[in-house]
């Protein structure tokens, strides 16, 4: 069984990550620590799904607000 610094390192997190105790310093179960990886997006696939469907964030523009169309039985997005 791999150990959960193991299992981090295999998802892509970097060395300096933090998974051993939370905020306050209390420690966190080994089994929570590998379900928590267990659940996690690998960091460089997270900034991927970022950089591919949300690149007004790299540019720092904004998106305008969008405005609903009530002007039909199904709204939609104008």
């Amino acid at each position: 069984m791999l150990k959960p610094r193991e299992l981090m390192l295999g998802q892509g997190f970097p060395e300096d990550y933090i998974m051993d105790h939370d905020y306050t310093g209390k420690r966190i179960p080994v089994s929570q620590q590998v379900a928590k990886i267990g659940n996690s997006v690998v960091p460089v696939m997270a900034q991927k799904l970022v950089e591919v469907n949300c690149p007004y964030l790299k540019s720092r523009t904004r998106m305008e607000n969008p405005c609903m169309d009530y002007s039909e039985p199904q709204n939609r997005f104008a």
